[in-house]
């Protein structure tokens, strides 16, 4: 996977968790956040010079990201992305090569490794082999959290 965040500031945070010191995270902080995912299978992109190349092909354009909350992207696929957040509210207008797409009911990540469900304020994070994390929003700021 890889991922772009967009934030008033970048923040690598490390040792997240009490019980596990060597979680870290890659945070992004400010009124206005967002991220650019996309997966890359290793058989596309055997070594990493070819996922650069990759990578390259890519495009985001953020020209209107601070006065109208909009991002554009051209994944590794070749399809074109573009969301438009709404503030104060959790859905935006989505296209998808030209479509529009309606995101009701639709989970904010949906991955055999990450997941976010609609308005739970909840990311759910499960790495092979290791015990499933959490990141929730509560009234004190975010809440990391770690199975046992």
């Amino acid at each position: 996977m890889i991922a772009r965040p967009w934030g008033d500031k970048i923040e690598l945070k490390s040792s997240i968790s009490e019980k596990e010191p060597n979680l870290q995270a890659l945070a992004a902080i400010g009124d206005q956040t967002a991220w650019i995912t996309d997966v890359a299978a290793v058989s596309d992109y055997p070594n990493l010079q070819q996922l650069k190349t990759g990578l390259n092909q890519t495009e985001i354009v953020d020209k209107d990201w601070k006065n109208q909350g909009k991002l554009s992207y051209k994944s590794l696929a070749g399809d074109r992305l573009t969301l438009t957040y709404q503030k104060n509210g959790a859905l935006g207008d989505a296209i998808i090569n030209g479509e529009k797409r309606v995101l009701e009911n639709w989970p904010v990540l949906d991955s055999p490794y990450i997941q976010q469900k609609l308005y739970s304020g909840q990311l759910e994070i499960k790495v092979p082999q290791q015990p499933p994390w959490r990141l929730r929003a509560t009234l004190m700021g975010p809440t990391w959290e770690m199975d046992k």
